[in-house]
């Protein structure tokens, strides 16, 4: 078995506890794997053997993407087989952040995620088949870090639009703000819709 935890960029500190992998062989004798509450959310890359959920219908596999939410009993996952695991141990408002449409519903429980960025899993894939786990999770925390640049400038973006269209008591056009906030026309048309829902 393998098990190793890696700290997070500092970028990522204030949302990420830990990143972490597990190696681990399962077999007939010794499928379960207890989750315990921890107050973390965990985002697991599953690679290798698949681990699966029990429901009243059966055992239900999960994705190669799933979400354990906040536990208040342990979770029981079940696995046959070689795991080969990489997870992001998110803070709860860290989860949210990155998360908010899959947190919502994830209490005492593991949810199949479907993840956007294909190239992604299949680039963290190949690094985990190789057993480069260092190479993986740098990959993946470069992704997050990424993201969390991305959403932050957007959020800079429509505070600075509608500081001047508030100042300008809309009186301007829509070109001028695109050119003050460095972005272009469509940029700035999207994220203002969605955050306010106005056009």
């Amino acid at each position: 078995m393998l098990y190793k935890e890696y700290k997070p960029h500092e970028s990522l500190e204030e949302h990420i506890k830990c990143f972490w992998v597990l190696e681990k062989e399962y077999n007939s004798a010794n499928q379960c794997e207890l989750v315990y509450p921890d107050s973390y959310f965990e985002l697991i890359f599953s690679y290798g053997a698949s681990y699966k959920l029990l429901n009243p219908h059966g055992m239900q596999p999960l994705s190669t993407v799933f979400l354990i939410g906040l536990l208040q009993k342990p979770l029981p996952l079940y696995c046959d087989g070689v795991a080969k695991v990489l997870c992001v141990r998110f803070y709860p408002w860290g989860a949210h952040t990155f998360l908010p449409h899959y947190v919502k519903g994830s209490t005492d429980s593991a949810r199949s995620i479907d993840f956007p960025h294909n190239r992604m899993i299949q680039k963290l894939s190949t690094s985990v088949e190789q057993n480069d786990y260092n190479t993986a999770v740098k990959n993946l925390e470069n992704a997050l870090v990424e993201f969390s640049l991305e959403t932050m400038y957007d959020r800079q973006l429509v505070r600075n639009a509608s500081e001047y269209l508030f100042q300008k008591k809309g009186q301007c056009r829509i070109e001028e703000v695109a050119e003050m906030c460095h972005r272009s026309l469509r940029q700035v048309q999207r994220r203002f819709n969605d955050e306010f829902g106005l056009s």
